[in-house]
């Protein structure tokens, strides 16, 4: 009987302490899973956050390095990083970034460990478009523009130079298929180097309705805030050999630039469309040589 007590006591004892450390695997085994997931969202939060950073910040580059950087470190800390290293590479037009932050755990406390450190590494960079979509069927002749400054995108009635007045045939001719490009933008892609036809004649109708469309759906007043989803910001061919084109011709595209449209001079029909050069990131495959005309695209190149 004794020995039966003794035994039930010993199997007693094994439970407990099996028990025991099954608890302290379990705890162990929730201090992992637990924290380890923490660790992870935090990772791609901060992660996240240095990208968004990076791309805000190489998108003021052409403002100067210290507007790059300044950009880059206000919104690093409105998304929660506040203490980063920042690098502005200006001769190749990228802004690089790293971070690190102590995440604070919870079970793995239990065994002494109170943080666990993550870091984060970006960099962005911008060059020139060379292609994309949704231009306007506007060709400027090849110049040094000046941001802020008024230029002409449409000839009047009367002015332009053998029957081209600035507009350009792109997917088609005539008045209808100029009319609907200057509204929505052309939906197929040009690129550098592309030959593309003009559009000959005056079109006042067409480029009225266009402009009105465009300035009655727009609400950014200041072409110094305009965004890049402002109705009045259109995207156009920069051409060479606009001023020699005689009736419909071929000109070449040698970049893109963006600008903000004023308004459309509609005196006795000239319909004459005016707009200020602003600088601006579109959407578009891009080329990290020198030179362009203020439209920049930007990627994440780590």
């Amino acid at each position: 009987m004794n020995q039966l007590i003794q035994l039930i006591n010993e199997e007693r004892g094994n439970a407990i302490l099996f028990t025991a450390l099954m608890i302290t695997a379990l705890f162990g085994f929730s201090a992992l899973v637990v924290d380890a997931g923490q660790i992870f969202v935090e990772d791609q939060k901060l992660q996240n956050a240095l990208d968004a950073a990076v791309l805000a910040g190489v998108q003021d580059i052409v403002k100067g390095q210290d507007a790059a950087r300044e950009m880059t470190i206000n919104y690093a800390q409105k998304n929660g990083v506040s203490q980063l290293d920042v690098y502005v590479d200006y001769s190749n037009k990228m802004v690089s970034a790293t971070a690190m932050k102590e995440i604070p755990l919870f079970f793995a406390k239990i065994f002494g460990r109170t943080t666990f450190p993550v870091s984060a590494a970006s960099t962005a960079q911008i060059g020139v478009i060379s292609k994309g979509e949704g231009f306007a069927p506007l060709g400027i002749e090849k110049q040094s523009f000046q941001y802020g400054e008024m230029y002409r995108l449409k000839e009047g009635g009367g002015e332009g130079s053998n029957g081209n007045y600035g507009a350009l045939a792109l997917g088609g001719s005539g008045a209808s298929n100029y009319r609907d490009n200057l509204k929505y933008g052309y939906e197929g892609e040009l690129s550098i180097g592309m030959k593309v036809s003009t559009e000959p004649g005056n079109m006042a109708g067409p480029t009225r309705q266009a402009l009105d469309y465009l300035l009655s759906n727009s609400d950014c007043d200041d072409f110094t805030q305009a965004t890049r989803d402002c109705p009045r910001v259109v995207y156009v061919p920069v051409v060479d050999g606009l001023d020699e084109a005689s009736g419909r011709d071929e000109v070449t595209i040698v970049g893109f630039a963006a600008f903000y449209l004023e308004d459309v001079e509609n005196d006795r029909g000239r319909a004459v469309i005016t707009g200020r050069f602003i600088q601006m990131v579109y959407p578009g495959d891009f080329s990290t040589q020198a030179g362009g005309y203020g439209l920049y695209g930007v990627k994440l190149v780590n």
